[in-house]
C-alpha cells in the first residue's frame, strides 16, 4: 500500500468525490489519501499528505481552482496537478497549463480516461483528454505545446511509437520477455509501483488484458524475436 499512487481530490461536491474514490478503488496501483471541498482544505491537506496527484476542480467555493493551483504546488512541489473540470473552453484549458497544471480532463470523460490520466502525469508526462486537446489545437499560436499522442486519451489506432512513450516501449520489451515487474524495476532502478503503472498504461493504450496478449502483440511485431536474438540462446 505504501507504494501506491497517492491521490488528493479537491472538489466541492461530496457525491462527485465519492464517485471518483469508487472509480480509483478499482485501480490496484492508486488510492485516495484525502478529500478537500475548498481550496483552503486543499492547501492544508496537500501540505500534510504531499500527494503524488491532486485532482483539482476549477469551481471551488472559496478560491478559483486555477488561482489555487500554484499555491498547491508551493506547499507540495513534488505533486502533479490534474485539472478535472466541467469547463472545457480555451480560457480554462490554456490558463490551467499556464498556471502549472500537468493535465486536463473534462468531467464528462470516461472513467478509464481519468485512470490513464493519473498514471500518465504520475510518470512525469502531460495528459489531456480529446476535448481539451481539441481546444488546444484550435488556438493559433497557442503557447501550450501539443501533447504527444501517447499522452492523450485512447483514440484511433496508430503506430506503436505514437501510442507509447520511449520508456513504455522499453518496459514493453522487457515484459514481453516474461520478466516480472519486480525484475524490470530492479533493472531500471525504479520503484515497483512506477513500473506497475507503466505496465498498466501499456495494457490500456494497446488494448491488452493479459501477459499472454502482451507476448502475442510483441511477437507479431518482432519484439520478442529481437530480444531473444540479443539475449540468451
Amino acid at each position: 500500500m505504501g507504494d501506491d499512487i497517492r491521490v488528493l481530490i479537491a472538489d466541492d461536491h461530496p457525491m462527485f468525490r465519492e464517485g471518483i474514490t469508487l472509480i480509483l478503488s478499482g485501480a490496484e496501483d492508486m488510492r485516495v489519501v484525502a478529500e478537500a471541498g475548498t481550496a483552503a482544505e486543499a492547501f492544508r491537506l496537500a501540505r500534510e499528505y504531499r500527494p503524488d496527484i491532486v485532482l483539482l476542480d476549477i469551481s471551488l467555493p472559496d478560491v478559483n481552482g486555477l488561482s489555487a493551483l500554484p499555491q498547491i504546488l508551493d506547499v507540495s512541489p513534488e505533486t502533479s496537478i490534474l485539472v478535472l473540470s466541467m469547463h472545457a473552453d480555451s480560457n480554462h484549458v490554456i490558463r490551467a497549463f499556464e498556471m502549472g497544471a500537468h493535465g486536463y480532463i473534462a468531467k464528462q470523460s470516461a472513467s478509464r480516461t481519468l485512470v490513464q490520466g493519473i498514471r500518465t502525469v504520475y510518470l512525469g508526462e502531460r495528459f489531456v483528454d480529446d476535448v481539451a486537446q481539441d481546444v488546444i489545437d484550435s488556438i493559433p499560436g497557442s503557447t501550450v505545446a501539443p501533447v504527444p499522442a501517447a499522452a492523450r486519451s485512447p483514440g484511433a489506432d496508430d503506430g506503436l511509437g505514437e501510442r507509447l512513450s520511449a520508456t513504455e516501449q522499453t518496459v514493453l520489451r522487457m515484459l514481453a520477455g516474461s520478466r516480472a515487474v519486480e525484475d524490470v524495476a530492479e533493472t531500471l532502478g525504479q520503484p515497483t509501483v512506477r513500473v506497475g503503472s507503466w505496465r498498466s498504461a501499456i495494457f490500456e493504450k494497446l488494448g491488452l488484458s493479459s501477459q499472454e496478449e502482451l507476448e502475442d502483440f510483441a511477437r507479431e511485431r518482432g519484439i520478442l524475436e529481437a530480444e531473444s536474438s540479443g539475449g540468451q540462446r
